[in-house]
């Protein structure tokens, strides 16, 4: 309801309407008021949207401005190359940022800590509209490696440079992360007690320790993911990738109310399922969290009724 609201507000208050939008400016005034008509533009604000509401709880969430089609149906066929790069480049960032964390924390003051903490603040305040233009400029134009947009037979080529930009800011927040909670982990009592007791520094620090400190981690790559999905608005249009980001942005600039709100919410959606998704992983990476459920299970079993 929230995030409905405050989409359609804020498209619904814009300066601009959809008719002169779609129509462009070769199109009369005489068109654009009755395509404005057709549109209903012209109702109040509160009547436009507990309309809105009404059939979306219908499951009606409207029909295209510009495509005349309904908007689920473009977001489903576009949502697919966006999904694709969301999740490489996740699973790139993790596959960087946990393992060279993990290390720098148990090599602090090290050349290899050094290297890499410099490197994770460079990417990380590195934009990464920059970073895809000098990616373009490097492999696409200087040297033709690789392909610089989504055009033709799209193969595994097209995805590298869009998912490398992505996964290098989030593997260095990743990476910085693991690396701060490894360092206070690593110092605790029950790792002492560990290598006091003969066990392996290998068992000590991925099997007790690592464990320990990828709570907040996952919860931070949780977080990356949903933001992966919906924040590639700027690599998409870089890269001329026909995903979810650039058809938010053409409908914003549209003002295509029905297909921008429905992004938004398909976008809010997906985020509350994924942050779901992550406090399910709690009780599998830390033992206390799934016996206190369940012990409290037991319990809540075991009383009388009354």
């Amino acid at each position: 309801m929230g995030v409905s609201f405050i989409v359609y507000g804020i498209m619904s208050f814009t300066p601009g309407d959809p008719a002169s939008a779609i129509l462009g400016t070769s199109a009369t005034k005489e068109q654009i008021d009755k395509l404005n008509e057709e549109l209903g533009m012209n109702d109040p604000f509160v009547v436009r949207y507990v309309h809105y509401l009404e059939d979306a709880l219908h499951g009606d969430f409207g029909t295209s401005y510009r495509t005349r089609q309904p908007v689920f149906d473009e977001i489903f066929s576009r949502f697919g190359v966006t999904f694709r790069i969301g999740v490489l480049s996740i699973c790139l960032a993790v596959m960087i940022g946990v393992p060279i964390g993990v290390i720098s924390a148990v090599r602090q003051y090290s050349g290899l800590d050094f290297v890499s903490t410099i490197l994770a603040m460079f990417f990380a305040a590195v934009p990464q509209f920059w970073l895809a233009m000098m990616f373009v400029m490097l492999f696409s134009l200087k040297l033709g490696l690789l392909p610089s947009t989504f055009t033709g037979v799209v193969t595994m080529k097209h995805f590298i440079m869009p998912v490398v930009t992505l996964a290098m800011a989030t593997a260095a927040s990743i990476l910085r992360l693991t690396r701060s909670n490894m360092l206070e982990t690593i110092r605790q009592d029950y790792v002492r007690t560990g290598r006091a007791k003969g066990a392996s520094e290998h068992t000590v620090i991925y099997k007790h320790a690592l464990r320990n400190a990828l709570l907040p981690v996952i919860t931070v790559i949780g977080n990356e993911f949903g933001y992966l999905l919906g924040g590639t608005v700027l690599v998409e249009s870089i890269f001329g990738i026909p995903g979810l980001g650039s058809l938010t942005i053409t409908s914003i600039r549209s003002k295509d109310i029905p297909q921008t709100t429905a992004c938004i919410l398909f976008l809010a959606a997906l985020n509350v399922v994924i942050i779901l998704i992550v406090d399910i992983l709690y009780a599998y990476i830390d033992p206390r969290i799934k016996a206190k459920y369940v012990g409290g299970v037991r319990r809540a079993k075991r009383q009388p009724a009354t």
